[in-house]
């Protein structure tokens, strides 16, 4: 049985891989334009059969037990494939899984490219179904394309370190991704895929990282949809139809200077944490826009227990800016260091404005909820709304020991607002700091 994909996927799916092939070394003197009307010819495979140099190893699925009041339950799938091929990477693939009842009636599908695979690579695909509730899945069907193959350079994978499966109180895995290269990456897919105690696959899930900074490392948790008892998880990251690859300095103008990541700390009360840490844009005429950030907290053994993340709408020339968090988390496990990445966007010529700013910061302990209080005063002529407000938590020798985070709704023109940010801090803090900054959603009218 043959399928297709759309054209547009296609188009995308070798745009990617143009970025990719930066990073990986790949002679491609065969890569060709497309044309609007081609498509990926997918060919249905069973474990051990191959479409090409790509191999299906193992496929499975795990559905989860319903409720009375639940319209549609999840069905984590997952499958292992690997490039035979030990000498060339296998690149523009694509792959449908589909669900099946006993009778064969299809229930539910799932598609996706496969933008690389590298030589002599095995790589997992996880993902999740939903189907109705009343419906059961008996099977599944994993449809691959061929691919083309060309010739690599080197062939370093994107690793995997610390992988940890937490049962409770919804399944998910985490794991610390790890990038070899010199260059940010984009947009990684990150599938997770869980073992019952036969080997048998049985259950799926996926996850995307924003980034991962070159020659770094992030940690990443994923949800995982599974039916049975998980004797153990694997992670597999793996680029997507989105991901690009970037010189660390990339779109940093002439003499301009890059961000400045300054002190990152954190607080833990319970199954509550609290981040802080300072970011500062050293650059007199340029404001920065679009930075994504990453907050992982770990153990002591180096396993994840925590993930942040978020997108800063804009740092602007000189500014100094308090980024602050608060989540809660599944157990009270002790974090000991928490590692921060940041990822700038855009560098733009600005004549710069004035930043809101928060005075008068102070602590407030209301017993059950220890809070940031301030006033925040807006020197524009217009009013703004939807603002981020950040808190950030110091000890008498100056360490960051907690923060948090709270929205701004509104605050008049040339005027002022009392505010406060619920935070999570290790000890009662010598002094606060209060920070505000636009945000997707700001107007300022």
């Amino acid at each position: 049985m043959k399928k297709s994909l759309m054209s547009k996927e296609y188009f995308w799916l070798l745009v990617a891989f143009v970025l990719v092939l930066t990073i990986a070394n790949v002679v491609t003197p065969l890569l060709r334009p497309v044309a609007e009307h081609e498509t990926i010819s997918l060919t249905e495979v069973a474990p051990g059969q191959a479409s090409g140099a790509l191999q299906l190893i193992a496929q499975g699925f795990g559905q989860e037990e319903t409720t009375e009041i639940a319209s549609t339950t999840r069905v984590g799938y997952a499958f292992l494939i690997r490039n035979n091929d030990t000498k060339r990477a296998l690149q523009s693939s694509a792959y449908r899984v589909i669900a099946q009842d006993v009778a064969n009636n299809v229930l539910a599908s799932d598609d996706g490219p496969i933008v690389l695979v590298l030589p002599g690579q095995t790589l997992g695909i996880g993902g999740t179904l939903f189907v109705p509730s009343s419906a059961r899945v008996t099977k599944i069907m994993v449809q691959l394309g061929a691919g083309e193959l060309t010739t690599v350079r080197s062939s370093p994978f994107l690793s995997v370190e610390h992988v940890r499966y937490h049962a409770l109180p919804s399944a998910t895995v985490s794991g610390v991704i790890r990038n070899p290269f010199e260059r940010n990456i984009t947009s990684v897919r990150v599938s997770a895929i869980a073992y019952d105690t036969a080997g048998r696959i049985v259950g799926g899930g996926f996850s995307y990282l924003a980034f991962i900074p070159a020659g770094g490392s992030l940690g990443v948790i994923t949800s995982l949809s599974r039916a049975a008892e998980v004797s153990r998880v694997e992670l597999y990251p793996s680029f997507s139809s989105q991901s690009a690859v970037t010189w660390p300095d990339e779109g940093l103008p002439p003499g301009a200077r890059p961000l400045i990541l300054g002190e990152q700390g954190f607080g833990q009360r319970g199954t509550q944490f609290g981040y802080a840490f300072l970011l500062e844009n050293p650059n007199d005429t340029l404001v920065v826009r679009e930075i994504h950030y990453h907050v992982t907290a770990y153990n002591a053994m180096g396993e994840v227990l925590a993930t942040d993340d978020g997108l800063l709408e804009v740092l602007l020339p000189g500014e100094k800016l308090g980024v602050g968090g608060n989540l809660p988390l599944d157990h009270e496990e002790p974090i000991t260091q928490v590692e921060v990445a940041v990822l700038p966007g855009k560098y733009q010529l600005s004549a710069g404005s004035p930043p809101f700013r928060v005075v008068d910061a102070a602590y407030r302990d209301d017993e059950t909820q220890p809070y940031a209080t301030g006033r925040l005063v807006n020197s524009h002529p217009q009013s703004v709304t939807q603002l981020r407000l950040s808190a950030v938590a110091y000890n008498a020798a100056g360490d960051i020991i907690g923060g948090g985070y709270a929205p701004l709704e509104s605050v008049p023109a040339q005027g002022e607002v009392r505010v406060e940010v619920p935070i999570v801090v290790s000890a009662v803090p010598a002094h606060m700091e209060m920070y505000a900054t636009r945000t997707a959603l700001t107007k300022m009218e």
